[in-house]
């Protein structure tokens, strides 16, 4: 602005920018932040990012659940992270991801995490390495997803199939299935031995 000779302002010039479009982007962006975490939550999965040349790893909303861990209360380190998975599953785990960060690879694996109230959660996690344009790595990102829910249906159904298993032979019963659609029946063992059918002829 300018200044009479006494020194008060005398004029006043001002500059406007049409910020609206970087305000639609600013609340599209808050919007789908809102979407991924809402589908973080519903589908028991996050992403993350990880940095290996800076030991720094990046992860969503998703991430902090799944492990149970308050991103405000301490970071969720490397080590912290790696330190949950289960003792049975760590050799398997560091062979993979090993493997992966030196041919910088994708990978796919399954292991267990021992949450801090001893729980024990079954993870599925994927990763893609992300190169420059000279085919160096730059990160890798990927996604953990809880497969808990799957692990505890199969570990149920293989429970009942071997109580049922135990039944047909301590009682001498056959239980069979008919595929109508595939014109197709099945079989159960304790079926086949009432029939007097060895192994090698059952099909």
């Amino acid at each position: 602005y300018k200044r009479n000779p006494d020194g008060s302002p005398a004029e006043f010039f001002c500059i406007s920018q049409d910020v609206t479009e970087r305000v639609q982007l600013e609340m599209r962006a808050h919007e789908l932040e809102l979407i991924t975490s809402a589908a973080e939550e519903a589908f028991r999965y996050g992403a993350w990012e990880w940095f290996p040349a800076e030991d720094r790893v990046v992860w969503s909303g998703g991430i902090y659940d799944i492990f149970e861990q308050q991103e405000e209360e301490q970071p969720f380190t490397v080590d912290r992270y790696v330190s949950m998975i289960h003792p049975e599953d760590i050799d398997h785990f560091n062979a993979v991801v090993d493997h992966a960060y030196e041919h910088a690879t994708g990978f796919t694996l399954e292991y267990r995490i021992v949450l801090p109230n001893g729980s024990i959660c079954n993870l599925q996690e994927l990763g893609k390495p992300v190169l420059d344009d000279k085919g160096n790595l730059i990160k890798f990102i990927g996604t953990i997803r809880d497969v808990s829910d799957y692990w505890e249906t199969l570990n149920s159904l293989k429970k009942y199939e071997a109580t049922l298993q135990q039944a047909e032979k301590n009682l001498q019963l056959g239980t069979w299935e008919w595929d109508i659609s595939k014109k197709m029946v099945k079989w159960s063992d304790g079926f086949w031995q009432i029939l007097g059918y060895p192994i090698e002829l059952r099909n």
